[in-house]
Formats: structure tokens, sequence, C-alpha cells
């Protein structure tokens, strides 16, 4: 018996099975088979068959995909067992109103019934009552019928509070499911915001470390040591600040309601006394194109002493000048000028070519932090692909605001094989800096931004709104 009914139906058979048995007992000692004959024995076990029947055969919600003839049987004995419970009511002195009460009862609480079973068994109930009072010569008693009426009233509730509990039951269901896909959403989200913030750190500097390298390696093989040595000084500062800027990012992703943009984005590495200038590109015969940072008077910028960290540390270790100073909060324009002129300046010195317009004249202050570095990453990724992309072209760059809107459109031409033909425009090569930038600047309110070639150019552009509402 165990193995075939499941553990929470066994305590409610066996009170079904009690109260089958205290009927039979009552039947017996009530005198009503003496007083009105064999045939109340036989409704009294047909009444006790019926209710057992509809107790342990499956309810149609309780094994889906049973055949139908199960569920036709139980139906059957239902309406027989209320019809001949109904017409001895009276012949047993009520002691028949157990097996009516049960059967209409199941009859209009399952859900898995049709309403009509529930609606028959009251209706046979209702006229067989009386009629078993006529035959056996008794007086019909209303209570009799008012006990049908409390019946359906008992099924009518059951049956409602099972459709609410089932209801309820599914509503939780959905709502977990929406759980958890909102929580896989948001995994996905911040594994998207993880790989752009590494894509951004690790292409501006391995990027630049890959210039400044292959420019060192011109300058030794052309004898020139010392401006060699200068160019990997500053490849050095340059792997320091890609470390600083990769444990900020780190430090972003543990406390994400700490927005971050980043005193040390694209922040230059030593400059010479006569400041950052354009560093024309050189060729060398076994490096290829090579870019050769200059000074202002055209001579190898090298460290002064005003280049020198305050910190006696060195440079990229603990305790250096170039330890991230920790992140700071929503900026005002001039943090984001900064940001934006420094990213510029580092572009220079690296070899690169550039017309920088800055008009942040009429941005509200303070810019959110979240917008000032997406603006941030959105430049260092247009500047990191010019430089990788067509080196040694001019790159135009405009950061405006105005009353409602901040843009940012920086533009380069195409390299000469991506002109002709011959090669694939900066979108496509394998990055995913720009599909990283859109994504971030469809989080921002009215922020949208693109990449492409447009009159021979390859122009990166990126806008959002920085006035409330």
């Amino acid at each position: 018996m165990g193995a075939v009914i499941p553990r929470d139906r066994r305590l409610p058979l066996a009170l079904h099975a009690l109260g089958m048995a205290v009927v039979g007992y009552g039947v017996v000692v009530g005198r009503s088979v003496e007083l009105h004959g064999a045939w109340v024995a036989w409704a009294t076990a047909l009444a006790i068959a019926a209710w057992a029947m509809v107790e342990v055969l499956p309810r149609p919600d309780d094994r889906p995909g049973r055949r139908p003839a199960l569920t036709a049987v139980r139906r059957a004995a239902t309406l027989v067992g209320v019809a001949v419970a109904s017409f001895s009511v009276v012949p047993t002195n009520g002691t028949h109103l157990a097996p009516q009460a049960v059967l209409i009862i199941v009859a209009i609480a399952d859900e898995g019934a049709p309403v009509w079973l529930g609606a028959t068994a009251a209706a046979i109930a209702t006229v067989l009552t009386p009629l078993g009072a006529v035959a056996t010569h008794a007086s019909p008693s209303v209570s009799y019928l008012a006990a049908v009426a409390v019946w359906m009233l008992i099924g009518i509730t059951r049956r409602q509070s099972g459709v609410a509990i089932a209801r309820t039951r599914e509503l939780e269901a959905r709502q977990l499911e929406a759980r958890a896909q909102e929580a896989r959403a948001g995994a996905l989200a911040a594994r998207q915001a993880a790989a752009s913030d590494i894509h951004d750190v690790l292409a501006h500097s391995l990027g630049g470390l890959v210039i400044q390298l292959d420019a060192a390696e011109a300058l030794l093989e052309a004898g020139r040591v010392g401006e060699a040595r200068v160019t990997v000084s500053q490849a050095r500062v340059l792997a320091a600040e890609g470390l600083a800027d990769s444990r900020r990012a780190v430090a972003a992703l543990r406390a994400p309601d700490e927005p971050v943009l980043g005193d040390h984005i694209g922040r230059a590495g030593p400059v010479g006394d006569g400041g950052a200038g354009c560093g024309e590109p050189v060729r060398d015969g076994q490096a290829g194109l090579r870019s050769e940072p200059l000074g202002a008077r055209g001579e190898a910028v090298r460290p002064s002493r005003r280049s020198e960290p305050v910190n006696p540390g060195r440079r990229g270790e603990p305790g250096g000048d170039d330890e991230p100073r920790g992140p700071f909060p929503a900026s005002p324009a001039t943090d984001l000028r900064d940001a934006a002129e420094r990213l510029l300046r580092t572009h220079r010195e690296l070899g690169g070519r550039v017309a920088a317009r800055l008009d942040l004249a009429r941005a509200p202050a303070p810019i959110p932090a979240p917008l000032a570095g997406a603006f941030a990453r959105a430049l260092q990724e247009a500047l990191s692909n010019a430089r990788r992309h067509a080196p040694g072209t001019p790159v135009e760059a405009s950061l405006v605001a105005t009353d409602e809107l901040l843009t940012l459109t920086v533009s380069n031409p195409l390299a000469p094989a991506a002109v002709g033909g011959g090669g694939p425009a900066p979108a496509a090569v394998g990055g995913h800096g720009l599909v990283g930038m859109a994504e971030r600047f469809a989080l921002l309110p009215g922020g949208a931004a693109t990449a492409g070639e447009h009159d021979g150019r390859f122009v990166v552009r990126a806008r959002a709104r920085v006035a409330a509402g």
C-alpha cells in the first residue's frame, strides 16, 4: 500500500475508512434494517463502496495521463453513491448523511472534475432525500435538505480555495523563473561590463606598449641608444598606468555603487621641458612603421626633474607615484576635461597627431561619474583604434556640451589598405571595444554610440543626455 498510495494521502484515507466503519456500525445499531427491510443494508453497502471508490481511485489532476475509463468510473460511483445515500438518509435516521456529504463535497471541490458533476450530485440529493422519506412513510425533514445546501457551500468554498492556491503556486513559480532570468541577465550584463572595462584597459595600455617598444627597437637598430632608453622609460610608465587602470577597474567591479572615473585615465608619461609635441612616424627597414615621440623643438623627449615622482618609491610599485589614488565621486566638467586632455597628450606622445576641440563650458556640474567615465572610455577607444589601424594619420576629436547633450566625435582617415579595399575597417578587426562602447552608452539616459566609415574616414560618435529629465 505504501508503494501505491502517496504518503500525504495515507492519513486522509485512514480517516475515511474509519468513517465508513462508523456508518456501517450506526446502521446496525440503529436497527434500520429491522424497521425498513434488507434494502437498507444493500443501500449502506453501495454507499460505502461508492465512497471507497471515490477516495481510492486517482483524481484526474493527481495522475495525469491516466486512462479515461477510471475517471468515468469514479464519476459514476460519485453519482450512484449520492443517489443511494440520499434515498436512505431518512430510513437510517441521518446516518447516511456522512457518505452523502463526502460525495457531494468531493464532487464540487475537485478542481479536476467538471462543474456539472457537483451540480448533478447536489440536484440528485435534493430530489431523492424527500422521496426516500415518502417511500418509507416518514415525514420529510427540512433539516436534511438544509444539510445538502451546507455540503454545496463547503464544496464551493474548497474548490475556490484550491483554485486560489493553484494560482498562487503558479504565480510563485513564475516569479521564481522571472527572478532567475533577471539574475542570469544581471550576471550577463556584469560579464559584459567587465569584458568592456578589461578590453578598454588592456587595449589602451598594451597597444601603446607595442608602439613604444617598436619605436625603441627602431631607435636601437639606428644606434640611438639614449633616445631608445627614453622610449623604454615611457613604455614602463605606460605599463604602470595600465596596471593602475586594471586595479581601478577591478575595484569598480567589486564596488559597483561607487563609480570610478579614475585620475590616471590617459595620464601621460614623462614629458620634456618643451612639452609633448606631435611625433612624426619614422620608418626603419626591419621594424616597419615606428613612432618616435619628439619634443617641441624636434629633439627626443627626455625625462626632466619635473617629471620625477614625488614619492621616492618606484613607478608602478606599491608606494610609487603610479599607485592608484582611489576612486573619486561624481566629477565636474573640469575632471572630464582633464581626463580628455590626458588621453590626447598620451596619444601625441605615442606618435599620434590629433586636433582636438574641448567645449564643456555649458556642461552642468557635476557631470555624473558614469557619464564622464563612458565618454573618457569612448575617447580612449577611438584614439587606440586610430593608432592601431591608421598609424600616423591625423585625428580630429571634438567633445562638446550643450544645455542638454554631451557629444563626442572622433574621426581619422582610413588607412590606405582599408581605402583601397585591401583590409578591413577598424570595427571589423577582431576587437570588442566598439561593441562594449555601444553597450555602455545604451545604458545612459539618451545615450547612443556608433562607429563606421563616412566619406573616406572612420568616425566614432557618442552622445548622452546630461540635463535632468
